[in-house]
């Protein structure tokens, strides 16, 4: 048994919580070398937190954490990919059903086009040329005769008559440029994280999909034009975006989601669907 964690035993939970500031029940969970409920990253990094701050060490701990973890990830099967697997099959049997459907209505209508155009089409041929024999004389006698005066005038108005309505359309469609502008949303000049103590936070920039994870108690920039997931050991932290500064004060673990300038608290239900179904 590590002589570092009978040493923190002994200190009891509740005065490590007050020293380390991490959750009590991840402390319990530590003493009790119950892993069930902490992710394996977040248990190494609050082990890297009690080693520093009580000048022990935990590495046999440590080594022991890894061996679960590892046995952990041989045995269990993935919950996705079973939801997955029964989800799919019903999904399948749909999409080609709608697919046979619409192809069966596409053939009818072609079908009834088709027949009504013939149709139509002897009906007119036959009304066309009756027509043409009554209106020949009349046509012949009275057609106006159009000169090429005429067809220069014509074109001259025309051509005014489209320079005077796209002259109308500028303004419309300056107005139109300066209220998309408008429409777009201000996203904060900076993203600065402020921890009241040590801490350990993982993020997740939801382009790229990288991870990065620390442990400190300096502030820490982000890039406020990316979004990201974020996860913190305990929620002793202060956000500042821009002049905006947002205040958290929780001894547990604490998650949010910031997307389009917009920073936002999340249950771990959310971060997982964010973060294809992992909690890290």
């Amino acid at each position: 048994m590590s002589d570092g964690l009978e040493k923190l035993r002994s200190i009891g939970a509740q005065k490590i919580h007050e020293d380390t500031h991490i959750s009590l029940s991840n402390i319990q969970s530590i003493l009790d070398e119950n892993f069930e409920k902490i992710q394996k990253v977040q248990l190494l990094g609050f082990v890297s937190i009690l080693e520093r701050e009580y000048k022990i060490d935990l590495e046999p701990f440590r080594e022991k954490v890894r061996e679960y973890f590892e046995t952990l990830e041989e045995t269990q099967i993935p919950k996705n990919y079973v939801q997955e697997e029964k989800l799919s099959l019903p999904l399948k049997h749909k999409l080609l059903i709608g697919l046979l459907f619409i192809l069966l209505l596409v053939m009818i209508g072609s079908f009834y086009a088709v027949f009504s155009k013939k149709e139509t089409k002897s009906e007119n041929i036959e009304e066309h040329s009756q027509t043409l024999n009554m209106q020949k004389s009349d046509t012949q006698s009275s057609e106006p005769i159009i000169t090429q005066k005429d067809l220069v005038q014509e074109t001259n108005t025309t051509n005014t008559s489209a320079i005077v309505e796209e002259k109308e359309d500028l303004p419309k469609k300056a107005v139109e440029v300066q209220e998309h502008q408008k429409e777009k949303k201000v996203i904060a000049p900076s993203f600065v994280i402020i921890p009241r103590t040590k801490v350990w936070l993982g993020y997740i920039d939801l382009t790229t999909h990288k991870k990065k994870q620390t442990v400190t108690k300096n502030p820490i920039e982000l890039n406020a034009s990316r979004n990201y997931l974020l996860t913190f050991g305990h929620g002793y932290i202060d956000v500042k975006l821009g002049d905006e500064i947002k205040n958290f004060k929780k001894a547990k673990s604490i998650k949010f989601l910031y997307e389009d300038g917009v920073l936002k608290e999340i249950s771990s239900d959310e971060f997982r669907a964010r973060n294809k179904g992992k909690l890290w």
